[in-house]
């Protein structure tokens, strides 16, 4: 079961060389295995979670009060993608279980562990990190491209609300110089109908000879 570059940490164990946890994952092919022997401090879990950003953490304590207290210490890294832990407890009854649960704690197993089933639940954990991992990683690709087509839709609409000014401007101007040629044409047409009215009025009375024929002084008068 070869998960290569899967990054887990060992907390809490014994042994100075490998535990017998690290060489047991060590041998079903894990790669990227990073240990904290006992007796491991909460600052050095914290710093070491916040170098080596593990997919599982795998924690080893006698009480369920010590796995509270280094799960703490894993949240306490502040990750973008916490990491799923796994406690092995020297022994525990169901309310011990609880309080590791509880402490955020996705997995309890109590000694004797057997071996098959350790390297399942880790490879289990890994794989739903790994694939978490993708998810997350695709969802920011989604919200990347997202955030740019959001961005050249702005822009475009911000282009047609301009152009949508221009031609507001332009056909207020339109009609303003519309308006302006009629008010022009409508007082010129009163200018000229007064004295277009007498010139028609006087060509009727020559035509019609109202003052008799052309020449009578009457005309002159008019």
């Amino acid at each position: 079961m070869t998960s290569s570059g899967a990054h887990i940490l060992v907390v809490g164990e014994t042994d100075a060389a490998d535990g017998a946890e690290t060489a047991l994952l060590r041998h079903a092919g894990f790669d990227g295995l990073v240990r904290l022997p006992a007796p491991a401090a909460a600052d050095d879990v914290t710093r070491l979670c916040r170098s080596c950003a593990p997919l599982v953490v795998l924690l080893i304590a006698r009480t369920a009060e010590d796995v509270a207290g280094l799960a703490d210490a894993v949240l306490r890294a502040g990750l973008s993608q916490p990491p799923a832990m796994l406690a092995i407890l020297q022994k525990g009854r169901m309310e011990a279980r609880i309080q590791v649960l509880e402490a955020g704690v996705a997995e309890v197993l109590v000694r004797p562990v057997e071996r098959a089933e350790l390297v399942i639940r880790v490879g289990t954990l890994v794989r739903s990190q790994q694939a978490l991992a993708t998810a997350r990683g695709r969802t920011a690709e989604l919200e990347r491209l997202l955030q740019d087509r959001s961005a050249k839709l702005e822009e475009a609409v911000e282009v047609l609300r301009t152009a949508e000014r221009r031609f507001a401007d332009q056909l207020a101007a339109s009609r303003a110089e519309s308006r302006g040629k009629s008010e022009l044409m409508a007082s010129a047409a009163h200018e000229l109908r007064t004295p277009l009215h007498a010139i028609i009025g006087f060509s009727d009375l020559i035509r019609t000879e109202a003052y008799g024929a052309l020449g009578d002084s009457r005309y002159v008068e008019y």
